[in-house]
């Protein structure tokens, strides 16, 4: 489902958060699954290249898995209370 991707977007060539799921950020984006394997499938084939055609020009794996598990937590908490 949907409630459960991170929502992405490019801005100056640094691949960003976009924010809750189901906002749609201006411009191209892209979802994903918010686990570390996923992310670095999507590096490995070039799917946020392709997505926002346009490339990545600095990313921090760490970092950005970081941001994206403390998201993905605050989103389980939100889906739970509203449950």
């Amino acid at each position: 489902p949907v409630s459960t991707l991170a929502r992405l977007a490019l801005r100056d060539g640094v691949l960003v958060l976009a924010g809750e799921p189901r906002s749609r950020p201006r411009g191209r984006g892209a979802s994903l699954h918010p686990d570390a394997a996923c992310l670095r499938a999507a590096l490995k084939q070039g799917a946020f290249a392709r997505a926002f055609r346009g490339r990545v020009e600095r990313f921090d794996e760490a970092e950005f898995l970081q941001q994206l598990t403390a998201a993905t937590a605050a989103l389980r908490s939100r889906n739970r209370e509203s449950s």
